[in-house]
């Protein structure tokens, strides 16, 4: 059992004290005033004006107050019907019919016999139906409260089963209308890019100018498929400018990738690879050229690099012969040289 008093009556019974007495209220409808003016000196207040924004926000503000209003009345109609659980009486009922109602008989009865019959009919008599107590109605909202919830539920799940069938019908229709492509086209963009570049760098190593088919019988790579072995002709770094300097633009690529692409039966020379002895003029001066580098005498350890500081046109037959009038006596620069000191190779 409940001893105290509620929220509410406290509060009545404080304003009926406060109004009780004049000077005490004034006092604090005083002090009420200027905290209201501090906080609007301060600018705390904020102030909400309809006619500051624009027509179509405000029309929009409105429908949604309209809908709120609706949903309002419309929810506290259910709980008053829900609250007016309690039929009117029979009794009551049958007195409002009676004195609404009179009986239409005449004064003076032509028919004693019915007469007399409708006096002796007694009026029935029907027990009142008892009313719902406190506890029961608020059994019955919480029951509509959570039938509601149910509601809300089975039509987010219903929404949700209708979204998934209309894009399930639109994926059918997507794939009945889809046209067959050729097996190209299924690839992604960025994937067929990059097997054309491919292919390119791999059709660029395969040349006879830029790798050497070795014919004997045990050169061969590979354990799943054997390959024969191609040795290159030239480093990967000269065959990398010279790829760049004949692809087409969209099919330029880093140093990094170029490696990445070659064919694993396209490898570097190795002295194992030749069966014959090999030059010794060019062997020892590819074999100078990187001890030169080595010291920091020079930047680049490529012949042809090396070569094309010191003569005008690398594919002059003049000019690698020594013949040219403007570069036959140009020489190697070498950074920092000291003739004391001597390089052996």
């Amino acid at each position: 059992m409940r001893t105290g008093k509620t929220g509410a009556e406290r509060t009545q019974r404080y304003r009926e004290i406060l109004n009780g007495d004049p000077e005490k209220r004034e006092e604090v409808l005083r002090k009420r005033r200027e905290r209201y003016k501090e906080k609007k000196r301060k600018g705390e207040l904020t102030t909400f004006r309809v006619n500051s924004l624009p027509p179509s926000q405000i029309k929009k503000l409105r429908e949604s107050w309209r809908k709120a209003q609706l949903k309002y009345k419309t929810q506290k109609k259910k709980l008053n019907a829900v609250m007016n659980l309690t039929p009117p009486s029979p009794e009551m009922s049958f007195n409002n019919e009676m004195e609404i109602q009179p009986d239409p008989l005449p004064l003076q009865c032509s028919t004693p016999k019915n007469h007399t019959a409708a006096q002796n009919q007694e009026s029935p008599s029907v027990s009142p139906l008892p009313s719902p107590s406190r506890a029961e109605i608020e059994k019955l909202k919480i029951k509509l409260r959570r039938q509601k919830n149910e509601n809300k539920v089975l039509m987010r799940k219903l929404s949700e089963e209708k979204r998934k069938a209309t894009n399930y019908k639109k994926l059918s229709q997507r794939q009945k209308i889809k046209k067959p492509r050729d097996e190209k086209h299924h690839l992604p963009r960025g994937k067929s890019a990059k097997n054309e570049k491919k292919n390119q760098v791999e059709s660029f190593l395969l040349l006879d100018e830029n790798s050497i088919l070795l014919p004997g019988k045990k050169d061969t790579i590979g354990r799943k498929e054997k390959k024969q072995r191609r040795v290159l002709t030239s480093s990967l770094k000269d065959l990398h400018q010279a790829y760049m300097q004949k692809c087409a633009r969209e099919h330029r690529l880093s140093y990094r990738q170029f490696t990445r692409y070659r064919p694993f039966y396209v490898t570097e020379a190795k002295p194992s690879d030749r069966n014959t002895c090999a030059c010794y003029q060019h062997e020892n001066m590819c074999l100078l050229v990187d001890s030169l580098a080595k010291r920091g005498l020079i930047k680049t350890k490529s012949l042809s690099a090396l070569l094309s500081t010191i003569v005008c046109n690398l594919e002059s037959e003049r000019c690698m012969y020594r013949m040219c009038t403007q570069c036959c006596f140009d020489e190697v620069q070498l950074s920092d040289h000291n003739p004391i000191d001597t390089a052996t190779w």
